[in-house]
């Protein structure tokens, strides 16, 4: 359909509305490797911690249980190789804490989405097999990435939004940015 005033599409029943974007779902960006990266948020106490993944064969585990219908859209587009930070966060339903919620390593994914077998309502969630490449000594805490939310790569991450998603997006740039974030030694910054 031929977009009206403005050059933004429209939708074909809305009668002049604007076609709805879900940026979160859309195909990610990828580097000049192929890769595509994305942030996974698990409860503390339910794989979120990298470090859960030293001693497994490999340092390979099969990451389930992300049961939401965006994350399963989000996931459809990952693909061997591509670059993943887990996130854990508070678990409200045990009480289990992170401490501090934020991220605790990087992993690549090794086997590429398949339906999850901890799948009981058959959703058709999926799963991937994660490896671990990295454990972070300390995590990137939840409060310094939101320091740095309003900074220009990062204003647009899709983290930042409100929403259902357990798996989010990011283009390669803001993969480089957060990794390399670092905790202001205590007294700096301080004025």
């Amino acid at each position: 359909m031929a977009p009206k005033r403005g050059g933004e599409p429209t939708s074909p029943k809305g009668g002049g509305k604007k076609a709805k974007k879900n940026e979160i779902t859309d195909p990610p960006e990828r580097d000049s490797e192929g890769r595509a990266f994305f942030l996974l948020k698990k409860p503390v106490d339910e794989g979120g911690e990298a470090k859960e993944l030293e001693g497994k064969k490999d340092n390979t585990a099969p990451f389930t249980g992300l049961h939401n219908h965006v994350s399963k859209k989000v996931m459809q587009h990952m693909q061997v190789g591509d670059q993943v930070l887990l996130y854990r966060y508070n678990n409200t339903r045990t009480d289990a804490k992170a401490d501090p919620p934020g991220i605790t390593g990087i992993c690549e994914v090794v086997k590429a989405p398949y339906p999850d077998p901890e799948d009981e309502e058959e959703g058709g969630f999926l799963a991937v097999d994660l490896k671990l490449l990295e454990v972070f000594e300390e995590p990137i805490s939840a409060a310094l990435l939101k320091k740095h939310k309003g900074d220009k790569e990062l204003r647009s991450w899709l983290f930042f939004k409100k929403g259902v998603s357990t798996v989010f997006p990011m283009s390669p740039q803001q993969f480089d940015i957060v990794v390399n974030l670092e905790e202001e030694p205590a007294g700096q910054g301080e004025g």
